[in-house]
């Protein structure tokens, strides 16, 4: 089970490539048209602001990414 959240004309969900859980991005016919490298806990919320997608990454932190690129510009421990 995994969140999906719509912005504009794109899709995001947690999908799994190459045995790891990372953020797809699809366009609205569903077809996937990018995806991140960063490792994701399958079970993450995301949550989109502005030009970034914020997730839990594999170890619980938050990964903030770029949505243009879905690649983590920073990652912040909260433990």
């Amino acid at each position: 089970n995994t969140v999906v959240v719509v912005k504009g004309s794109s899709i995001y969900a947690v999908i799994v490539k190459d045995s790891k859980y990372v953020i797809g991005k699809f366009d609205l016919n569903l077809k996937l048209v990018a995806n991140g490298t960063d490792e994701v806990n399958p079970y993450t919320s995301i949550m989109i602001s502005g030009s970034n997608l914020y997730a839990l990454s594999k170890d619980d932190n938050v990964l903030k990414l770029d949505l243009s690129k879905l690649a983590a510009s920073k990652s912040v421990n909260v433990k």
